[in-house]
């Protein structure tokens, strides 16, 4: 709201002119929204009553059908839509001049969940916005977009030759992750570093710098591990490397399973049986939604949910190459890293080949902050393009 105001008090003057329309980027959006609808229908999935074989007719069906969910993720869809068209709006330029109050904001978010938060799962990282908890905010994904646009700025103003240049963008992504550790939240922490570092190396920062604060973090991480870490955190890792027991050892045992039942075409919508309707994985409509779509439409189903995150992010990816300013591609480039490191862990810890970390899938898992957050992204790599023809005169 602050960013809106403060765009059009400075004499802006929107000119939604045929010229301007053709700035608009549509092809990300249309992906976007395909995602979107595969989402709602694995929710649906995920979400329903199960199946006894029973049910013949259309309203027999539709009783076994939660659509509180579903609907409740649409809403948050729509909201998603106002705020990447505000966003897309808003000349991305902006951002880079009151940076200051966009790290603070961000910081702001974070210490409100140290102090307010409540703790899921051994991360103190929400905070409820009603009193049952079925409603919450999660500051630590829409603080991602603030570290992206920080970083971003620092990166683009300084050659990237030295490092004392790195260490601006550094400070404040050491700032960031210092408070998501305190917080526990590891899987959060993680995309920011994927994200920092994909820009780092795509704005020209020297592979030895990159390496060396690699191992400050390796040091650091080390000793997150004795003193920092709680123990879910640390048994979620001992039991990834080796194949230990527990809880998640459990649960990724059960999400093997259901994704192997699912065989080359899958058991089909809401079959007699469907394991993912049974409660036999908890939370799967959030962290392993991947698992409903595995099991219903078999590996013929995943592969073309791959297809469409290929997709989405070769277009970001396109995107950023034409992008002429250098804080604008970086934008994208911070967004496409951040989207493709929750893809790659949120698949990859439901077949084990990474930790069980919560991450969601981007526009699939249900969640009102990671849908709107994703959605905003998707948005602020609109402005760049909207703006991508305004002289420097003409931008701010």
């Amino acid at each position: 709201i602050i960013v809106v105001q403060m765009y059009f008090r400075r004499d802006h003057k929107m000119r939604f002119d045929k010229k301007k329309l053709q700035n608009i980027e549509y092809i990300l959006p249309l992906i976007m929204l395909a995602l979107f609808l595969i989402g709602i229908v694995a929710i649906t999935i995920a979400t329903a009553n199960p199946f006894t074989g029973e049910e013949l007719t259309f309203s027999e069906i539709m009783a076994n059908l939660d659509f509180s969910v579903v609907g409740l993720q649409g809403a948050f869809f729509a909201v998603g839509l106002v705020v990447m068209v505000l966003i897309m709006l808003v000349n991305y330029r902006l951002y880079a001049k009151i940076w200051y109050a966009v790290l603070a904001a961000g910081v702001v978010l974070l210490l409100l969940v140290v102090f307010f938060g409540k703790t899921r799962g051994g991360t103190q990282g929400w905070i409820y916005l009603n009193a049952s908890g079925s409603i919450t905010f999660q500051p630590s994904e829409l603080v991602k977009l603030a570290m992206i646009l920080v970083c971003a700025k620092f990166m683009a103003d300084r050659p990237m030759e030295r490092f004392v240049d790195v260490l601006p963008a550094a400070g404040v992504f050491v700032l960031i992750i210092a408070v998501l550790l305190y917080q526990m939240d590891i899987g959060t922490t993680i995309v920011y570093v994927a994200a920092f570092v994909g820009m780092a190396f795509m704005a020209g920062v020297k592979l030895r710098y990159i390496g060396a604060f690699g191992l400050a973090g390796a040091a650091f991480g080390a000793l997150a591990w004795g003193v920092l870490m709680g123990e879910r955190q640390r048994s979620s890792i001992i039991n990834f490397f080796s194949g230990g027991e527990g809880d998640d050892f459990l649960q990724l045992n059960r999400s093997i399973a259901v994704i192997g039942s699912g065989g080359f075409a899958g058991k089909g919508l809401f079959s007699v049986g469907a394991l993912s309707q049974l409660n036999y994985i908890p939370v799967i409509e959030t962290d392993f939604i991947f698992v409903a779509i595995a099991e219903s439409f078999g590996f013929l189903g995943c592969f073309f949910l791959l297809l469409v995150y290929a997709a989405f992010i070769f277009r970001m990816w396109y995107l950023a190459r034409i992008t002429k300013d250098k804080f604008g591609a970086l934008i994208i480039y911070g967004i496409m890293f951040m989207f493709m490191f929750h893809i790659f862990e949120n698949i990859g810890m439901t077949i084990g080949i990474m930790p069980i970390t919560g991450i969601p899938l981007p526009f699939i898992s249900k969640g009102g902050t990671n849908l709107v957050t994703n959605m905003a992204a998707v948005g602020l790599v609109l402005s760049v393009r909207f703006h991508r023809e305004l002289t420097e005169k003409e931008s701010i």
